[in-house]
């Protein structure tokens, strides 16, 4: 991964992609609920970066863990 740009996303990853195309471009990754009856969590664990999304399956916000590799 690398910068990140507030209100438009990070390198490789923009607010507003759908989850498929995310996946897609970034690989394995678990899914999880925080709690029960709320959308899908994606955890893209080898790039530190957590992806949630909107009830149309669009990015609304990203999470980095301490493995993120940020430029920041």
């Amino acid at each position: 991964m690398g910068d990140i740009t507030p209100w438009v996303g990070m390198t490789g990853i923009r607010f507003g992609e759908s989850r498929d195309a995310l996946r897609d471009r970034l690989g394995e990754y678990q899914t999880f609920r925080r709690i029960p009856g709320t959308p899908l969590i994606d955890h893209f664990m080898e790039d530190g970066v957590m992806l949630s999304y909107d009830e149309s399956d669009h990015l609304v916000l990203i999470e980095c863990t301490e493995a993120f590799p940020s430029s920041v």
